[in-house]
């Protein structure tokens, strides 16, 4: 929609919608912004006239859609769903190269290595079985080795990927200092021991201040050009421009 709150405005006409079409559908059919999908096990003769009651609801709100139907197999955001087979894959649009962080960049190193890990784990989901899932990475892979990770992409089923996390919950402060490559000092370190002397056990706060209760995660900084372009571009705009509240 071209504004700074475009997707807030889609997500409140998605549900608009969907609170007309499910009287007559349903959870058969699901919207995520300006992508629809719908499953009907009816006759494609069926399945027509309900293409045309839905453009008709979509008409009546001064909207209008494009709807593909009696389709077997479709690519729906970034995963292929086949009804023939019953099995799933990734999906990667034709035009559309996987970029990622290059692995010697000036980012933590808790960032780096969760980017192949969050890749596979995420690749794995969308992937019915291993043998769709080797089909569908090879341009992943490949991505992930020009960008510098050495990481082998391998399925994981869902059984693996589960686990049972029964930690006691803790209030937890966090800081969260900046990254960058060329600070020689051990921020984190410095951090924890200045914790440890300032609250010794025995202390009033040491209940509430301690290694269990205040952690460290470096933030990553905008990038410089980004920063130089954003101030070019406000500049560019000149005084009269729209700013957001």
């Amino acid at each position: 929609m071209c504004s700074y709150d475009g997707a807030e405005c889609c997500e409140l006409v998605v549900v608009y919608l969907l609170s007309q079409l499910k009287p007559y559908y349903g959870n058969s059919i699901g919207l995520y912004r300006d992508d629809g999908l719908a499953v009907f096990n009816e006759p494609p003769r069926t399945i027509e006239q309900i293409k045309k009651n839905i453009c008709e609801i979509f008409k009546s709100n001064g909207l209008r859609i494009t709807i593909e139907a009696n389709k077997r197999i479709v690519n729906f955001l970034d995963v292929t769903l086949d009804l023939q087979c019953g099995t799933y894959k990734p999906y990667l649009k034709p035009d559309n190269t996987p970029l990622y962080v290059n692995a010697k960049s000036n980012h933590p190193p808790s960032v780096i290595r969760t980017i192949p890990r969050g890749i596979n784990h995420r690749l794995s989901n969308i992937s019915s079985n291993e043998n769709e899932f080797k089909k569908s990475t090879q341009q992943y892979q490949e991505a992930l080795k020009e960008s510098g990770h050495n990481y082998e992409l391998q399925y994981k089923s869902k059984e693996e990927t589960k686990r049972k996390h029964r930690a006691r919950k803790r209030n937890i402060t966090w800081f969260n200092p900046p990254f960058d490559l060329r600070v020689k000092t051990n921020v984190g370190r410095q951090f924890l021991k200045i914790v440890t002397e300032s609250f010794p056990k025995g202390h009033t706060l040491q209940k509430i201040f301690n290694r269990n209760t205040l952690k460290i995660s470096y933030s990553c900084m905008p990038n410089m050009k980004s920063i130089v372009d954003a101030h070019n571009k406000k500049n560019s705009e000149g005084p009269n421009a729209r700013t957001r509240n």
